[in-house]
């Protein structure tokens, strides 16, 4: 299922097949996005969201589930995971230039998964797991690599992934989203997922530069982690 990101919409179709779905995620625009991503609660309807949205306040009645936390311009991702039928969403809520998030420019989009398909699970490249104490990582190649990120600690944890420009640093990263993503991005964003529930896993592809550094990071827990592709 292809969904596109530009400014400020997501483009998909109103209606996935349930089970097995693999989401063909491409960043076409020329900010960074997130695609947050949420589960309706029975009873829960979309206006009532989005009514929740525009005037500030965390909207009721949704199952926060991992999605893609931060994809580059021009970059493109993969998400694989078994999904019940139900109504689901994408959002962005990452600062515009304006300062108000890209949600409040209508950068949120519902669909109704149903049915079941007979998709499998991808194959994957590697195995990147989260413990109690932090990041176990493989060696990975470059190239296009489908990684399964899996949780295993008691715990929710993030598997942010991105690369920093040459001569950027960290602090640069949090100046450049307080500002509204203004200017040259400091770093690369090609990928990841939101928090992970504990026992769970979701499978993503990611391509990987040979010879690039990439930083594997869950802020809340402070774990990190290092990945060069060869």
């Amino acid at each position: 299922m292809e969904v596109q990101a530009t400014e400020y919409s997501f483009s998909m179709p109103d209606r996935v097949t349930g089970g097995v779905i693999t989401f063909e995620m491409a960043n076409i625009g020329g900010l960074p996005h997130e695609f947050a991503f949420g589960r309706l609660e029975e009873g829960t309807e979309p206006e009532e969201v989005i009514r929740a949205i525009q005037q500030g306040k965390q909207p009721e009645g949704v199952e926060d589930l991992a999605g893609v936390p931060v994809l580059g311009p021009q970059m493109s991702t993969s998400m694989t995971r078994e999904l019940d039928p139900g109504t689901y969403g994408f959002a962005c809520f990452f600062p515009s230039p304006e300062g108000d998030p890209h949600v409040a420019h209508g950068m949120i989009k519902f669909f109704e998964v149903s049915g079941e398909s007979e998709a499998a699970l991808p194959e994957h490249d590697a195995i990147v797991v989260a413990t109690d104490q932090g990041y176990d990582v493989p060696d990975i190649a470059a190239g296009e690599r489908t990684l399964e990120l899996r949780n295993e600690s008691e715990e929710p944890h993030e598997f942010l992934l991105f690369s920093l420009e040459p001569g950027k640093r960290e602090r640069d990263i949090e100046r450049w989203f307080g500002s509204g993503l203004k200017g040259d991005p400091p770093a690369i964003f090609p990928g990841g997922m939101q928090s992970i529930d504990p026992g769970t896993s979701v499978f993503v592809t990611v391509e990987f530069e040979a010879g690039r550094t990439y930083q594997l990071r869950d802020f809340e827990s402070g774990f990190r982690a290092e990945i060069t592709p060869a």
